[in-house]
């Protein structure tokens, strides 16, 4: 289990800190590139931010910006790590054994004796594990509980029948190009113009609001709002309200996010413009301006988008507004951005292949060990690691000697080092320590162990057979925990 966490949290916190820094770089482009770039493809390169979160794995690619950014230990300190080394097993161990002792039938095989402390490695997995899931259970929570509530609330909402609101909401509609089904319903729980729901969404209008606009402010009103709709705004709402219970821990995604939804307004508003033409341009700014003075933004709903969805945003808005121009579909600066965004951060960075661990198994009479070495802990090339040491994927694999006592320990991870255990048959078990795959084999020498010196409570003597009772040749034996 422990290993199934390390790799669900090494997942979850390369692909977090990978969309930050692809926020950031977002940001910037849209600094550097300004008036260039219009609402639409401001918002357009948010979705790489998306993106980044969703995939689960990305394709390796010299191009990457994660291979000179990395979350892991970089393999630059292999110079450092020094030559194996043969060491008997400490007396005051901090670590518990864990690998797997092998033996056959008629073998003894004489275990290290127990420390004196029980001292247990924390486990970090697991309480990464429920902090994470005590978090996103509460945001979860909160999310599911304010719809259901809101949900309940607008049943009592007033479907608007008004001949006239109608005609000119289906010509809007048809303006747009909405297919969709759209109900207009008047509520008192929201104060501005709000879209809601996903099949069928709703327009939820605060009560009275005709009376306040003319027909043709209401015009620009239902032409932003069936913007989001013909954009398809709710669905992705809903998938940034995903992410944001999932990586609940980066502030920065958080601010990104935000950054998503006031960019979300400026393509909305750029397409309403784009269909009232420019020459209303001033007109549309005016009822924007007007909403603003007459009506409080929505509540902070996941599942709604409102025309004054960021009050702090609204001198940008303006600002776009008043330069509006009709722009072709694409936009070299935008089309270049994303391209190279695209390229430097949904791309994974090239990882070194698999090592393998070589070595040579010997007695102190240099003749050929048969033994078996294990993968006892692992540990990072440099700084610390979260991870406990027994708990990386690699540790409990194995290899037996040959005739020639050599051994090969495949597919193990190049960014780590290890602690390697070596169990002959009559011979005292030795530890190496700080076991590099890249190096040189290693050289392990065990020192024959007379078993009638061995006190009889440190030797673990047994029989293996199947269901008929015939003996099992070269069982694996496990010592799963010990007290």
């Amino acid at each position: 289990m422990n290993a199934t966490l390390h790799s669900f949290f090494a997942w979850l916190l390369r692909s977090s800190w990978q969309a930050a820094i692809l926020t950031v770089l977002v940001l910037l482009a849209q600094f550097c590139l300004g008036k260039r770039l219009d609402g639409r493809w401001r918002h357009l390169l948010w979705l790489l931010v998306l993106a980044r979160l969703a995939i689960p794995f990305s394709p390796s690619s010299p191009a990457s910006l994660f291979n000179y950014l990395r979350f892991d230990s970089p393999t630059t300190h292999r110079q450092t790590i020094p030559t194996a080394t043969v060491a008997e097993p400490p007396q005051q161990s901090s670590i518990p054994p864990q690998p797997a002792m092998a033996a056959q039938t008629s073998d003894v095989v004489a275990l290290p004796l127990p420390p004196a402390s029980h001292w247990k490695v924390p486990p970090w997995p697991i309480l990464l594990a429920v902090i994470w899931a005590i978090g996103a259970a509460i945001l979860g929570a909160r999310v599911t509980v304010q719809n259901i509530l809101f949900r309940r609330r607008l049943r009592h909402g007033i479907a608007i029948d008004d001949p006239q609101i109608s005609r000119l909401f289906k010509e809007c509609k048809s303006s747009m190009r909405v297919a969709t089904s759209v109900r207009l319903v008047e509520t008192g729980l929201v104060e501005s113009p709000a879209l809601y729901g996903l099949l069928p969404p709703k327009l939820l209008l605060p009560p009275k609001l005709a009376d306040r606009f003319a027909a043709p402010e209401l015009r620009h009103i239902f032409l932003h709002e069936l913007a989001h709709v013909h954009r398809r705004d709710m669905a992705l709402q809903w998938l940034v309200t995903c992410f944001q219970i999932i990586h609940w821990f980066n502030p920065i995604l958080w601010f990104g996010f935000r950054r998503m939804a006031a960019d979300r307004e400026l393509a909305c508003d750029e397409l309403a413009l784009s269909v009232i033409g420019e020459t209303e341009g001033t007109a549309y700014g005016q009822t924007i301006v007007k909403l603003l003075e007459a009506c409080s933004p929505p509540p902070a709903l996941p599942g709604l988008v409102g025309i004054l969805e960021d009050k702090s945003q609204i001198f940008r808005r303006i600002s776009m507004i008043a330069r509006f121009k009709r722009h072709p579909r694409w936009s070299l600066a935008g089309a270049v951005a994303a391209v190279a965004l695209g390229v430097a951060t949904l791309t994974g960075a090239q990882t070194e292949k698999s090592s393998e661990l070589t070595g040579t198994v010997k007695m102190t009479s240099g003749a050929p060990a048969r033994a078996t070495v294990f993968i006892y802990t692992a540990g990072p090339r440099a700084g610390t690691s979260p991870v406990c040491p027994s708990c990386y994927p690699d540790c409990g694999k194995s290899a037996k000697t040959d005739s020639r006592g050599r051994f090969k320990i495949k597919s193990l991870d190049p960014q780590l080092i290890y602690r390697v255990l070596v169990v002959g048959e009559n011979s005292k078990p030795a530890f190496v320590a700080k076991v590099d795959p890249a190096r040189e084999p290693i050289q392990v020498t065990l020192q024959p162990q007379d078993l009638a010196q061995v006190p009889p409570d440190c030797i673990l003597r047994g029989r293996v057979a199947d269901a008929k009772g015939d003996p099992i040749k070269l069982a694996i034996i496990e010592r799963r925990m010990a007290r």
